[in-house]
Formats: C-alpha cells, sequence, structure tokens
C-alpha cells in the first residue's frame, strides 16, 4: 500500500462508515452464541494495518493476549499508539513470524488480496497450526474480480473473491467453515456507479488513488445505519447473495 494510504487509513478508521461497519460485522459474528469463543481469548490479528482492529478486539473481548503484525513500519507505529496493550511487530502473512503458538481466535481483514492467496497459502497455514483446536480464523475480503477500480489499483489490490472461493479455501486449509457471506449488499449499486469510470478503465494509471472519503454525519449515519442492519442478519445465519467484501468464519477441528 503506498504510504499516504496509511495515513488516510489511520485517520478514517476511526469515523468513516465503512470501516465502522466492519468491526460492526467482526463483533456480531464473534460474539454470536454459536462462536463460543473462550473468555479472555488469546488473539492475532494477521496484517493489523493502523490499529484501529485491535482497539476493538481489546475493548470488546479483553484478551489475555492480543498481538497484531503488519508488513509496514507506518502502519505498526500508528498500531502501537492506537493499541498500546498489543504486542505489534512487523511481519508478513506470506511468512509469519509468530512471537508464540495457541492463539483462540486469529482475524486477518482486507489483507490476503494485496498479495494473492497462492502467495500467501503456506502463511495461511502457519496461522492455522498457530491456532488451538476449535480455533477461529476469520477472514475479510474483497468482493469480485470485476470490481477492480482506480481505489484497488492506489492500495494495491491483487485479487478479489467470491464466497465460494473463500469457503473453499478455509476447507483446504482444514478448517469447518461456519460462516461465508456477501457484505455490503444494499450499497453494492451505488459503490459500483462512484467506481464505474476506473471499473471500466482498468488503465493502471500512476495517478490512481484512493475514493475513501469522509462523508457528511448525516450520511455517514445512514450508511453506517445499513451495514448495522445487514450485519445482524449474517451474524443471525442469513448469507447475502451479493456485496463489496465478504466475511468468513473457520473453526479448526477439536480434534486435531
Amino acid at each position: 500500500m503506498e504510504s499516504k494510504q496509511y495515513e488516510i487509513m489511520a485517520t478514517a478508521e476511526d469515523a468513516h462508515w465503512w470501516y465502522l461497519g466492519l468491526r460492526d460485522a467482526m463483533l456480531r459474528c464473534l460474539q454470536h452464541a454459536s462462536v463460543n469463543l473462550t473468555d479472555h481469548p488469546t488473539v492475532l490479528d494477521a496484517g493489523c494495518g493502523t490499529g484501529a482492529n485491535l482497539r476493538c478486539l481489546a475493548q470488546a473481548l479483553e484478551p489475555s493476549y492480543l498481538a497484531g503484525f503488519d508488513i509496514s513500519e507506518q502502519a505498526v507505529e500508528h498500531a502501537r499508539r492506537k493499541c498500546p496493550q498489543a504486542q505489534v511487530f512487523i511481519s508478513d502473512i506470506c511468512e509469519p513470524k509468530l512471537p508464540r503458538q495457541g492463539f483462540d481466535l486469529i482475524i486477518s481483514c482486507d489483507v490476503l488480496y494485496v498479495p494473492g492467496l497462492a502467495a500467501a497459502r503456506s502463511g495461511l497455514d502457519a496461522l492455522v497450526q498457530s491456532l488451538v483446536p476449535g480455533g477461529w480464523l476469520l477472514l475479510h475480503l474483497p468482493a469480485y474480480q470485476w470490481m477492480i477500480s482506480a481505489h484497488d489499483r492506489a492500495v494495491h489490490t491483487r485479487e478479489r473473491y467470491v464466497v465460494s472461493h473463500i469457503r473453499g479455501l478455509l476447507d483446504a486449509l482444514g478448517l469447518h467453515c461456519r460462516l461465508g457471506s456477501y457484505r455490503v449488499c444494499g450499497l453494492l449499486p451505488l459503490i459500483v456507479l462512484r467506481r464505474l469510470p476506473s471499473i471500466i478503465n482498468k488503465s493502471h494509471s500512476p495517478r490512481a488513488s484512493s475514493d475513501l472519503t469522509q462523508p457528511p454525519d448525516w450520511l455517514n449515519r445512514w450508511l453506517l445505519t445499513t451495514l448495522r442492519l445487514e450485519n445482524r442478519l449474517i451474524a443471525h445465519g442469513y448469507r447475502l447473495p451479493w456485496g463489496s467484501s465478504i466475511i468468513a468464519l473457520g473453526q479448526k477441528p477439536t480434534s486435531c
């Protein structure tokens, strides 16, 4: 990701509807009764970015141990400031160097699309190995390869996905897929419309930039409310038929 994108993320993720909606979805799925996370779990954020997800997990789950890594030193510095109680370090999801084993929960939100699943596969295997039996892996990824736009080029997106592909990935990793759904369903037409010119024009322009901007408060609240309604449906077992993102949750077999 470009250096300036980390600065945009560090500012936007505290108040922007998209980031707030992502954390709402993550917590609703993790706190559903069917997940049954242990009290004070050990938690890793694989690709923690600038730290808002780590802070959210610290507040909501009260983990006994919380860690996160990112490939960017700039992101790690932001994450350490936002969540000083977490152990935050530099590492690569393709070859993660972990300070310990035995995680109850590992999340990876909008990370794997940068190297691509093939390049990250051995790293994912290592992450799954570090889960305790019965532990959980939560993934969040962008949907639909045809949606690649100037925003994706600015954040170095290599791949976007479909739900069946991610369900298959969890199966191949030896996990039971407990949840797999599209997200941002109702807002998909608006997102496509906004990005349509750069979706059509696949030129790798050096001027490609993210379209992440903070909307007016009233619009930000309306967009977030829409996502929260969708998130409730997903957490209670409904699978949305389309969307700009995918959320998936896999569990390691207890017999491992």
